[in-house]
């Protein structure tokens, strides 16, 4: 089964010979990109509230079981087999607060999030939102972000979370990333090489209230946005405290490097200007 967009709820759907007689009918109308049309996702709450898994598979029977709070056993990847409360749904309606987020209830108990195969959503808003306890996330390179066009809250209030690696995150059609990190207190270290924010529309907050950040990587294709954002929805990082160890500013490539910064304005404004040298 193919589809114009795998993720988008009024994309047109086709079995191949559908497509073929379509296209060959109307080639000028039917023209874009096609790709696979990816089973239903769901997540499942399981392990007395301290386990959340991002899955997709191919089973109807599921649509009535989502989103009843009722104990459910679902198979995954053929052989897995997980017990919980089954949620649905979000991957074509996203959340719009932090209060629409379907597992809320269990957000102070759920200390790792993983994902067992491909998981892809319009939005990955308030996805972790005020997940206090959450401590592991596996396998995050199964979310794709390709088509997520917000990602504000998603990790807010993470405060047990202390490495995040995001380097094969792609982001290129996001245009809010407010307080995406906010409130991640223990985060030391965050990778986002292959972030894309040139369609940023607000990026307040970004990073606030992580107080511990001390490294992170950014890629070519990131932007402070310093050209087109006012500066109250730039993303500014947080600056390093001042101590006998540190100099309370950044550096890049190690703790000596060169240049360095010494306010997150001056960071921002750097690296908007020449990725490469800053």
């Amino acid at each position: 089964v193919n589809a114009l967009d795998s993720v988008d709820p009024q994309a047109d759907v086709y079995t191949p010979t559908q497509l073929r007689d379509a296209f060959d009918a109307d080639p000028e109308n039917m023209a874009g990109t096609y790709m696979w049309q990816l089973n239903s996702g769901y997540a499942i709450v399981s392990d007395n509230g301290r386990t959340l898994t991002f899955f997709r598979v191919e089973d109807e029977t599921l649509e009535d079981k989502m989103n009843t709070y009722d104990l459910v056993t679902v198979k995954i990847n053929g052989e897995e087999e997980i017990t919980g409360v089954l949620f649905g749904g979000f991957e074509k309606e996203g959340f719009a607060t932090a209060d629409d987020q379907k597992w809320y209830r269990y957000r102070n108990t759920i200390e790792k999030v993983r994902f067992a195969n491909t998981t892809m959503s319009i939005s990955t808003a308030y996805w972790f939102y005020g997940m206090s306890n959450l401590r592991t996330i596996e396998n995050i390179t199964a979310l794709d972000t390709s088509v997520s066009q917000s990602m504000t809250s998603m990790f807010d209030g993470c405060s047990k979370l202390t490495s995040l690696n995001l380097s094969a995150m792609r982001t290129g059609r996001c245009t809010d990333f407010s307080r995406m990190f906010a409130g991640c207190s223990s985060l030391t270290s965050l990778g986002m090489s292959a972030f894309d924010t040139r369609n940023a529309t607000d990026m307040t907050q970004m990073f606030d209230g992580m107080a511990k950040l001390s490294s992170v990587t950014l890629g070519p294709l990131w932007s402070f946005c310093s050209d087109t954002l006012t500066t109250d929805q730039l993303a500014l990082l947080p600056m390093p405290a001042k101590t006998t160890e540190y100099s309370g500013k950044w550096a890049k490539g190690n703790p000596d490097g060169e240049p360095q910064y010494a306010t997150a304005q001056a960071l921002a404004f750097g690296y908007d200007e020449d990725p490469a040298a800053a």
